[in-house]
């Protein structure tokens, strides 16, 4: 098995290549008025509670009065920001203003981008929904505040969201009746009252007491891969979409009594999930709920539904067509197949075979990727078209269509502490597999790439396991993006382009050995040959200028 290391700084990479095991897990006593449900919304890789009617406790707090001797001037920008997912519609929310800058408040609007639908607010909850939107489509939602003087600046754009419409289901969760929360791991006295159900695709909760008024500090529900047969959701086969199937979803505003989490799937690959409810106490313990052990979604996104990709990244299918591909040498066979790291199980170059798939290059970026990590993707999409014209490479339109995806995920503390994730691989902010391929029978895939999307060196890390997705491995050679741990360069060389031809030329196949590539390449095997493997330092110069001057160009357009 081929071994692929990564690392968390350029001067660590630290890279293996994963079979992804995922698992996760989490009280009451005035009685008060109830109040309205909340709905769950999503916000990047967290999930939050957010109002879905209109309880009094978020009416519009009295701005802060300016002193009466001050000019009327605009109102301050409305904060925190918030957006839940619907069919073809979103429901926005926010704070109010801290200051009215003299003049009353007389409305909120939002607008969504792209497109620009609006949608106004007057009275009321600071909630808003915004309808007429393309399902699939990510939008995000500004909120501006306005008075009889003027309009406030617009606030912080929410994170990306995208409206999804309702599955048709094959395996769906079905109804279930109102039963008690079965609280365990923690003492049952002091445990909250609660009832939950699921239906019409969504758990609801009431608590007899609400939250805030007893002991409880946090709420949550928490969603993990299910365990599979062999104690594990292996990550290849989802094709590493398992990845974001630890999610938690948190009750926001625990002065209600009642609250609504729908159970969307945030991947199109199906995923079954063990739902928990987690309550943390004020002393700090736990109170922990199996409501599911094996939750089938029926809603959530599509494999049909389009894929966009954000405003500004596109694809210059022309900016290498005059390029053409040089016959493959000596030097670059042998970097191609060669690798050489501290990590590995034994020291020294060792050979490694030839790493190619049948599956046209289709990619798409998952998770919290930022415009910048789809700018990496597209810029060496465009040089793979040059040098391996046959994987005709492309950002997939819809879902089905994704044979590389690249997962980018968040690492907050919890993730960081559990086992199963792999932002718990201690030291490593990155990594590619191609198990999906080769153990787990699928057959339209060129394997999947998991970035931190915590890391301080994304892009790098992005060209480094793009650079594995290609063929190479850890070739000791200074500049290489493929070397580790010390000199590592930021782009593509030379070399590593001249290599990449030959795992993705026509005339060899997966898994052939040095040799047998060697012979398909027509490349003799001659002293040459021989001096070059007997001291693989000297295949670190490039040899053919093409591939200098493409490299050159790569970097220029990548600056």
């Amino acid at each position: 098995m081929f071994l692929i290391r990564d690392y968390r700084k350029p001067a660590i990479l630290f890279g293996l290549l994963m079979l992804f095991t995922f698992v996760m897990v989490g009280c009451s006593p005035t009685p008060a008025a109830p109040t309205p449900d909340l709905q769950a919304s999503v916000d990047g890789e967290a999930l939050t509670a957010q109002p879905s009617a209109t309880p009094t406790s978020t009416q519009e707090p009295a701005p802060t009065p300016v002193p009466p001797t001050s000019a009327p001037r605009p109102a301050t920008t409305p904060t925190n920001v918030a957006a839940t997912a619907g069919n073809a519609q979103a429901v926005v929310t926010w704070s109010a203003s801290s200051s009215n800058g003299g003049s009353p408040i007389t409305g909120y609007s939002v607008t969504a981008s792209p497109g620009g639908a609006t949608a106004t607010w007057s009275s009321g909850a600071l909630t808003a929904t915004i309808t007429g939107l393309a399902n699939g489509t990510a939008y995000t939602f500004t909120v501006t505040a306005t008075t009889a003087v003027s309009t406030s600046a617009a606030s912080s754009a929410t994170p990306a969201t995208i409206p999804t419409a309702t599955l048709t289901p094959t395996v769906a969760s079905t109804a279930t009746a109102t039963q008690s929360v079965p609280w365990s791991a923690c003492d049952s006295a002091n445990s909250p009252v609660a009832t939950y159900s699921y239906q019409d695709g969504g758990f609801q909760f009431d608590f007899d007491i609400n939250p805030a008024s007893s002991r409880v500090k946090q709420v949550f529900l928490g969603t993990t891969p299910t365990m599979g047969k062999r104690h594990q959701w292996d990550a290849n086969n989802t094709n590493g979409f398992n990845l974001h199937h630890f999610r938690r979803t948190v009750f926001e505003d625990l002065s209600a009594t009642s609250f609504i989490v729908p159970m969307l799937s945030p991947t199109s690959v199906p995923v079954n999930v063990t739902v928990t409810l987690n309550a943390q106490l004020e002393d700090a313990s736990w109170c922990t709920a199996l409501l599911v052990d094996n939750f089938s979604y029926n809603q959530g996104l599509q494999g049909a539904d389009a894929i966009t990709i954000p405003e500004g990244v596109t694809i210059d299918y022309d900016r290498y067509s005059g390029f053409t591909v040089p016959q493959p040498l000596a030097e670059s066979v042998i970097y191609a197949m060669s690798s050489n790291d501290p990590y590995q199980e034994r020291p020294g170059w060792m050979d490694v075979p030839l790493r190619d798939y049948p599956a046209k290059l289709r990619v798409a970026l998952y998770g919290v990727p930022t415009t910048t990590h789809w700018q990496i993707a597209a810029e060496l999409i465009e040089v793979i078209r040059a040098i391996a014209p046959d994987l005709d490479a492309r950002f997939a339109t819809t879902h089905e269509e994704v044979t590389m995806p690249l997962h980018v995920t968040a690492c907050p503390e919890w993730k960081i502490k559990t086992e199963e994730h792999p932002c718990n691989s201690r030291g490593m902010d990155g990594s590619f597999s191609d198990g999906g391929y080769r153990d787990g029978g699928l057959a339209e895939t060129r394997g999947y790439l998991w970035i931190s999307g915590s890391s301080g060196y994304t892009t790098t890390l992005i060209r480094h396991e793009m650079v594995h997705q290609m063929g190479l491995g850890h070739v000791k050679c200074k500049g290489s993006i493929s070397i580790v741990p010390d000199y590592q360069g930021q782009y593509w060389t030379a070399s590593d382009l001249a290599a990449i031809v030959v795992h993705q030329e026509v005339r060899t196949t997966h898994g052939m050995t040095m040799d047998q590539a060697r012979s398909a390449l027509g490349i003799p095997k001659d002293s040459r040959w021989e001096e070059l493997l007997a001291d693989r330092s000297l295949v670190c110069e490039n040899q053919v200028a093409a591939y200098d001057a493409l490299a050159a160009k790569l970097q220029s357009n990548s600056e």
